[in-house]
């Protein structure tokens, strides 16, 4: 790939996602339990950037959203979809050097 896009020649640039921030750290995004009845856990570890969240589900609707500032070490937050029918839910991460999608199941 490096040869038909340099890295180094500054005309070319590729849209790349990864689990390591700028600084090589490797982060985790962890939801527990999956499927759950409706509360929802989610753990974040070694990121260190301001963190977007937006639960959405299969047609897109956002469903919640809120944001996470300046992490840097271990942060759980509960998410409670109660009030949602059973379903599938996709929870979006996205920050500065983070872009991310995992699939949660509300029984």
């Amino acid at each position: 790939m490096e040869e038909v896009f340099p890295l180094e020649d500054g005309e070319y640039s590729m849209f790349h996602v990864s689990n390591s921030d700028l600084n090589g750290n490797n982060s985790s995004i962890s939801i527990f339990p999956n499927p759950s009845e409706g509360i929802f856990n989610i753990s974040i570890t070694e990121i260190s950037c301001d963190l977007k969240v937006e639960i959405k589900d299969l047609h897109g609707n956002i469903c919640d959203a809120f944001e996470f500032d300046g992490l840097n070490n271990c942060v759980t937050k509960q998410i409670d979809l109660k009030e949602f029918p059973p379903g599938v839910y996709f929870v979006c991460f996205s920050g500065n050097y983070l872009n991310e999608v995992k699939k949660i199941v509300k029984q």
